[in-house]
C-alpha cells in the first residue's frame, strides 16, 4: 500500500510539473508576442489620434491659387524646390525659358478636401460643367444652361449613368426635343467613357529640356501661368482643370493616338532651368 501511494504521489507531481511547464511556455510566448505587437499598436493608435483635418488643411495651405478671378481655383501651384535668392530671374513676356517637366492625367480626387478638388471631371461645380463641358456641346448650351443651374448639375452627376438618362433629360431638365435628349445622353456617355478608360496619374509626356517663348501662346495656359510665377532654378507642381489644359479636344500624337482625353484635368511637375531676357 505504501509503495502504491508513493507511486501515485510521484505521478501526480509529474503531471503537475508538466502542466506548470506548459503554462509557463504559453505565458512566455504570450509575453513575447505582446512585446512585438506593442510598437505596432502604439503606431496605429498614434496615427488614429492624428487630427486628419489639420493634416489636410496644412496640405491645402501649401498650394497657391494661380487663377484668383475664379472661386473654384481651377489652377493650383505648389513649390517643390524653392529659390531663396530673390534676385533670381523671373520670366516676362518675350523671355526664352528652358524647362524640365513631366505631365500626368488628373482624373479623380481622393476626397472632398483634395488639393485638386474642382480640377477633375467628377469634382466639377455646376458652373464648371457649364464653362468646361456644356459650352462645347453644339446647340445644347442655350437650351440646357438654365435647367443645369436650376437642378445643380455637377460633374459627379454627369458621370452617374443611373442619373443622366433620356428620361432625366426629358422629365427633370424639361427637354421636349427627343433628338436633343439623345444627343445630350450620348455626349454624357462619351464623358463617362473618358473617366473609365484612363487612369489617374498616367504620365502622358515628359521632357528633359523644352524651350519656349513666354507669351507666344506656344504652350497650354496652365504651363504658361505656372512658369510666369516661377524663378530660375525653382521646381513646382501645378494641377489644372481642363480649360487650362487641352480642353474639349484633348491631345493626340501625329498618328492620332490619344495622349490626353477630352475634358481631362492635368498635373505637371516643372523645373525652370533657365530664363533668357535677351529677346524680351
Amino acid at each position: 500500500n505504501n509503495s502504491r501511494r508513493k507511486r501515485y504521489i510521484l505521478v501526480v507531481r509529474m503531471n503537475i510539473m508538466n502542466f506548470l511547464t506548459q503554462r509557463k511556455t504559453i505565458i512566455c510566448l504570450g509575453l513575447i508576442l505582446l512585446q512585438y505587437a506593442m510598437p505596432f499598436t502604439t503606431i496605429t493608435t498614434m496615427r488614429s489620434m492624428r487630427p486628419t483635418s489639420m493634416a489636410k488643411t496644412t496640405a491645402l495651405t501649401d498650394w497657391e491659387d494661380l487663377s484668383p478671378d475664379d472661386d473654384a481655383a481651377p489652377l493650383r501651384k505648389m513649390v517643390l524646390q524653392p529659390v531663396e535668392d530673390s534676385s533670381a530671374k523671373k520670366p516676362t513676356d518675350g523671355s526664352i525659358v528652358t524647362i524640365q517637366y513631366s505631365g500626368s492625367l488628373w482624373m479623380s480626387d481622393d476626397d472632398e478636401e483634395s488639393v485638386g478638388r474642382g480640377c477633375s471631371i467628377a469634382s466639377w461645380t455646376t458652373q464648371a460643367v457649364l464653362d468646361c463641358w456644356l459650352s462645347q456641346q453644339q446647340g445644347l448650351y442655350d437650351v440646357l444652361s438654365g435647367p443645369f443651374m436650376e437642378h445643380s448639375v455637377t460633374g459627379s452627376m454627369l458621370l452617374d449613368g443611373n442619373v443622366f438618362t433620356e428620361d432625366f433629360c426629358a422629365t427633370t431638365l424639361g427637354l421636349k426635343n427627343k433628338i436633343q435628349c439623345k444627343k445630350t445622353v450620348m455626349a454624357v456617355r462619351r464623358l463617362q467613357s473618358t473617366v473609365d478608360e484612363y487612369a489617374q496619374g498616367h504620365v502622358f509626356d515628359a521632357k528633359e529640356k523644352y524651350e519656349f517663348v513666354v507669351g507666344s501662346s506656344k504652350t497650354i495656359q496652365a504651363m504658361e501661368l505656372l512658369v510666369r510665377s516661377m524663378r530660375e532654378g525653382e521646381s513646382a507642381r501645378v494641377i489644372a482643370r481642363c480649360d487650362y489644359g487641352y480642353g474639349a479636344d484633348g491631345c493626340r500624337t501625329n498618328k492620332g493616338d490619344v495622349l490626353v482625353p477630352p475634358f481631362c484635368g492635368l498635373a505637371f511637375d516643372v523645373k525652370l532651368i533657365s530664363v533668357d531676357h535677351s529677346s524680351s
